[in-house]
C-alpha cells in the first residue's frame, strides 16, 4: 500500500508500511501523530470524517449529502490527503478526494460510477487507485494521477496502490471469459497473475505491499458455496489464513515478515469479528465485552497499528458501531457522533 517517507526529521508510515515485530512497541515519544479516516452516521446521514487530535468532519459541496473517507495519507510536505466518495441527492456515489480539507471530484467521464481505493505518492504526484464502471460493469481499472485517470486494463478491478523504487503497483483482479475473478497485480501497467486453489471459484487481491524485493498481497478466494475466505500471497505463493468465511482488508510487510488485517464471520451470531494474522498465524484482536466488529487497515511498524470498529450495546439495548484503533492488541475508542467506523490509518514517527 503506502511506504516509509522522510519528512523534515520525521518518518511517515501508513496502512501498509515497514516496521518490526508485534512484541516491540514504539516508545510513546517517537510517535508524532496518528491519523484515521472513515465515516460517522447519525440520523440516517453518513458523513465523511477523519481523526487527528479529535473527530473532524470533511466539507462537502452543495448538492452532496454524505459520503465516506476510505484512505488517508500525509505527503512529505505534511499535506493531508484523503480519498473516498460523496453522495448526491439522487443517491449517486461520486469519487473524490480532499487536500487539507479542500474537496475535489475525481473524473469518471467514461463511465457512470467509480470507486477509489487508496493513496500513494510518486515524485510529488498524488496517486489514487480505482475502478470506473458503466452499468455495473468495470470498464476501466487503474489510478488517478493528480486527478487524471490512467487506465491499465478493462474487464478488471483495482483495489489498492503502492509505489516502490519508482514503480507503481496496483492490486485487484481481472475477469476471464466465464467471468471468473483471477487475483493479479500490475507493475507499471504490466499484469502478473497469482495462483489460487483450483477447487475454489475465483479470487481477488484487496491490498499489496512490495517490500525489499518481495511482493506481499492479501485478498480472498471464493469457496465452493461462493463465500469469500481470507488469503495472503508472497511472491505469488498463497497461504489460506482461515477456512471460515471472511475477507482481508490490508497487508503490511517488513524484514520478511507480514501482518494482515481482516474479519471472520462468527456463525453462531451471524456477526463479524476483527482479526490480525502475523506471518499466517491468526490473532484475535483485543475487543470490548461484546466482541464483534471490523478491522480495516494495518501498519506493520515497531508494533502493529490497525483500525476499524467494535459493536457495543446502548442503554436502550440497541447495537451501536463505535470507531476504534488497536496498538498491538490493545484497543482504544475514537470519538464519534453516531455509529462510526475508521477505514484507514496513517502513522507519523519521529526519526531516530
Amino acid at each position: 500500500m503506502k511506504k516509509l517517507l522522510p519528512l523534515l526529521g520525521l518518518f511517515i508510515l501508513s496502512a501498509c508500511s515497514k516496521g518490526d515485530v508485534l512484541t516491540e512497541p514504539v516508545a510513546e515519544d517517537r510517535v508524532k501523530s496518528i491519523y484515521y479516516c472513515g465515516y460517522d452516521k447519525k440520523d440516517g446521514v453518513v458523513r465523511p470524517c477523519y481523526w487527528e487530535s479529535g473527530l473532524e468532519f470533511l466539507d462537502l459541496p452543495e448538492g452532496m449529502v454524505g459520503g465516506k473517507a476510505t484512505s488517508i495519507a500525509v505527503s512529505s510536505s505534511g499535506t493531508i490527503y484523503i480519498c473516498g466518495y460523496a453522495e448526491t441527492l439522487e443517491g449517486e456515489n461520486v469519487p473524490c478526494f480532499w487536500n487539507n480539507g479542500k474537496f475535489a471530484q475525481l473524473d469518471y467521464s467514461n463511465g457512470d460510477s467509480a470507486v477509489c481505493g487508496s493513496i500513494a505518492f510518486q515524485d510529488g504526484n498524488v496517486l489514487i487507485s480505482g475502478t470506473i464502471y458503466y452499468g455495473g460493469i468495470p470498464t476501466a481499472a487503474g489510478y488517478w494521477k493528480n486527478g487524471v485517470f490512467n487506465s491499465v486494463a478493462t474487464g478488471s478491478i483495482v483495489n489498492d496502490i503502492a509505489v516502490e523504487d519508482g514503480s507503481i503497483y496496483l492490486a485487484g483482479a481481472y475477469f476471464d471469459a466465464s467471468l471468473t475473478e483471477h487475483p493479479c497485480y500490475w507493475k507499471d501497467g504490466v499484469r502478473e497473475t497469482f495462483d489460487f486453489p483450483t477447487k475454489l471459484e475465483g479470487a481477488s487481491l484487496t491490498s499489496i505491499d512490495p517490500n525489499d524485493g518481495d511482493i506481499y498481497a492479501s485478498g480472498f478466494c471464493l469457496n465452493e458455496e461462493g463465500n469469500p475466505c481470507p488469503f495472503a500471497w508472497k511472491n505469488g505463493s498463497y497461504t489460506q489464513l482461515s477456512e471460515n468465511v471472511g475477507i482481508t482488508s490490508s497487508i503490511s510487510a517488513r524484514n520478511g515478515k507480514y501482518a494482515v488485517s481482516g474479519t471472520l464471520l462468527d456463525g453462531e451470531y451471524d456477526l463479524y469479528k476483527p482479526y490480525l494474522w502475523v506471518d499466517g498465524d491468526q490473532m484475535e484482536t483485543g475487543l470490548g465485552e461484546f466482541g464483534f466488529g471490523t478491522i480495516n487497515s494495518v501498519v506493520y511498524a515497531n508494533q502493529i497499528y490497525s483500525c476499524g470498529s467494535v459493536i457495543s450495546i446502548s442503554s436502550d439495548l440497541e447495537m451501536q458501531m463505535e470507531p476504534c484503533y488497536w496498538e498491538g492488541t490493545k484497543q482504544k475508542l475514537l470519538q464519534s457522533d453516531g455509529n462510526a467506523e475508521a477505514l484507514d490509518v496513517f502513522v507519523v514517527f519521529y526519526s531516530e
